[in-house]
């Protein structure tokens, strides 16, 4: 059995974000965009809502779609960490 950490859903979703940003800003429309979607599982597991968030990453057909799904669902998650630190 190996090694095994988990970020928080914060930042992984951070982490997402910039990979998707750094791929846009590198490669734009020279790679296609369905390239980046093998990386979702890498950073969505293991917290609320990570495998419909990664279920709606997989039907996203660019970056911005993808950028805008990984806000909402990070505002979802703040607002519900909020909720419970009540």
């Amino acid at each position: 059995s190996g090694f095994y950490f988990t970020i928080p859903s914060c930042h992984s979703l951070r982490l997402l974000k910039k990979h998707i940003e750094l791929y846009a800003a590198t490669w734009g429309a020279d790679k296609n965009y369905h390239i980046l979607k093998r990386f979702f599982k890498i950073y969505l597991q293991e917290f609320p809502g990570a495998g419909r968030l990664r279920g709606y990453l997989m039907e996203s057909q660019n970056y911005e779609e993808a950028l805008e799904l990984i806000k909402v669902h990070g505002d979802a998650l703040k607002t519900l960490n909020h909720q419970f630190q009540r």
